[in-house]
């Protein structure tokens, strides 16, 4: 990693920590913006963003939606469920349901709804959008 990038995570991390440890934070995601040698960065902290708001499951393999928004896979070894694979989500991930017979529908904070492959945490779209805010969704297998 060069070094400008870990400055400019050291930095964010730290003004994470700092925002984190304050008493009176609110839930919810900060955001800011800073200039580092020269280069305009802009950043984004979720607080509990690794907690887990939604879960489905095909077979062995697990996908959870965590609260900041992103999508992790999950398959069970000797009867113990391993993360196996992560997805940052440009839109957030916000509903998840396990109608799929091979997959798992998932609903985007964008209002659309996508089909996740909980193997590769590979996305289908659906063609389906949707205008306002989604918080559940169901499907038929296909």
């Amino acid at each position: 990693m060069p070094a400008l990038q870990r400055l400019a995570l050291l930095f964010i991390s730290l003004t994470a920590v700092g925002c984190a440890s304050n008493a009176g934070y609110q839930a919810g995601a900060i955001r800011g913006s800073t200039t580092l040698g020269g280069q305009a960065l802009e950043w984004e902290y979720h607080f509990n963003r690794n907690a887990i708001d939604g879960f489905g499951l095909v077979g062995s393999k697990g996908v959870a939606l965590t609260r900041a928004g992103h999508v992790l896979a999950f398959e069970q070894v000797d009867g113990v469920p391993r993360l196996s694979g992560h997805r940052l989500m440009r839109s957030s991930a916000v509903a998840i349901e396990e109608r799929g017979r091979d997959k798992l529908l998932l609903g985007t904070a964008d209002g659309r709804l996508l089909w996740v492959h909980p193997e590769t945490l590979d996305l289908e779209d659906t063609g389906i959008r949707v205008q306002g805010d989604i918080r559940y969704v169901a499907g038929t297998s296909r």
